[in-house]
């Protein structure tokens, strides 16, 4: 079952139970009501992802307060909650399940793969088929995606020339349980995410009498990928108070209110503004004049510090930092984000670059070829950097 939680009546409880603590009420007394208190706040944070995860695991530790030992302890610890919900000021968040189903064909496993890296990399868990289905003889296909459908608190599914091409496919099977259960709930609408992987890829099928399935508003890949990626992530997991400002700001049309967005998102070091920031970069790359180019250089600044702490989150931003490099767009600045990245992978691509570095009129674009930055081979892309320079030396 839903429930709903206030930031701003967990925040207010929580600074009458510090005002407590600090005039020095009996803190046996007070142990069982900052631990209840404490138990709550931090349920919420990490249900609503609103924080980064270097932060959960010190929050999700489980250590007790043990306040009558420690009252600098529980008072610091009051003020760290209540300082991370007063971010969100009086909103109120629904915290679900989050569980995604995502249907596709498999000509687009590739794409899906990278949708599923981003969910998953923001707490998200993702049920596809070829991951999660059991391969065993004998197996009720149709029983076990019901099964599945009703166990998700979302169905997402991936339209694009590929499925319209494949009529017979598993995916049109899994639409059709999707829109029975569609015209039956009231809240249908928010539980069904349709994407369009690319343009015009929308079917011409009706959920009811009267209700086409293109009236509901689908996310659009094909207009840019972080931003696709979180518009689906802010179905979700809503973006609320200071933080959704923020977004705002970095989607704005005038640079300077972009910049004070980078610059937020800078102090917040949120994991949910990475997708937001990312999309920033991605844009800001085709202008060159001076301002833009500070503000692309303050945004890589910021992708640099919310990533250094987790490493799903760092390798959302590889795609970014090896179209930078290539670009040749603050180079030194890009190479001491990769250098405090945990990602074992962005550091093979940091590796990469550097032996390269002096011969890199030859773009990673062209090392990689038709292989995805998340999912190519590591020991593949070394042999194809020392093969290159193998052919390179040899000429």
């Amino acid at each position: 079952m839903a429930r709903r939680v206030n930031a701003r009546d967990l925040e207010i409880r929580g600074l009458r139970l510090h005002v407590q603590l600090l005039l020095g009420d009996d803190p046996d007394a007070l142990q069982r009501r900052i631990n209840d208190w404490c138990a709550e706040a931090v349920d919420f944070l990490l249900s609503s992802e609103l924080i980064p995860n270097w932060l959960k695991d010190e929050l999700a530790s489980g250590e007790p307060m043990r306040v009558a030992e420690s009252t600098t302890y529980a008072g610091e610890r009051l003020k760290q909650l209540t300082d991370r919900l007063h971010e969100f000021d009086d909103v109120e968040i629904r915290t679900v399940a989050r569980r995604a189903f995502v249907s596709y064909v498999q000509d687009d496993a590739e794409a899906v793969d990278r949708i599923a890296h981003v969910l998953s990399s923001c707490g998200v868990t993702v049920w596809l088929d070829r991951q999660d289905l059991p391969d065993s003889a004998g197996l009720d296909w149709q029983k076990t995606i019901a099964s599945q459908l009703d166990a998700s608190a979302y169905f997402i599914v991936c339209f694009s020339e590929h499925w319209l091409s494949k009529p017979s496919s598993f995916a049109h099977e899994e639409l059709r349980f999707a829109l029975n259960r569609l015209s039956t709930e009231e809240d249908g609408a928010n539980w069904f995410l349709p994407i369009q992987l690319t343009a015009n890829s929308i079917p011409e099928i009706e959920i009811g009498p009267g209700h086409p399935l293109n009236l509901i508003q689908a996310i659009r890949m094909n207009d840019g990928w972080y931003r696709g990626c979180a518009d689906l992530l802010d179905q979700i997991l809503p973006l609320s108070g200071n933080l959704a400002r923020v977004r705002e700001e970095l989607q704005s049309e005038m640079p300077d209110v972009r910049l004070e967005g980078v610059q937020s998102a800078h102090s917040f070091r949120n994991p949910r503004l990475l997708l937001p920031l990312l999309d920033l970069c991605t844009q800001e790359m085709e202008f060159h004049d001076y301002l833009n180019g500070g503000l692309l250089l303050d945004a890589i600044r910021a992708v640099r510090d919310i990533g250094r702490h987790d490493q799903k989150l760092s390798e959302l931003a590889l795609p970014v930092y090896v179209q930078l490099l290539d670009a040749g767009r603050w180079t030194y600045k890009v190479l001491e984000a990769m250098e405090a990245q945990p990602s074992q992978r962005v550091r093979v691509f940091l590796e990469v670059y550097k032996r390269n570095e002096s011969r890199f009129g030859k773009s990673f674009a062209e090392l990689l070829g038709d292989d995805d930055v998340f999912t190519i081979d590591l020991a593949d892309l070394r042999d194809r950097a020392a093969r290159r320079n193998e052919d390179d030396d040899g000429r």
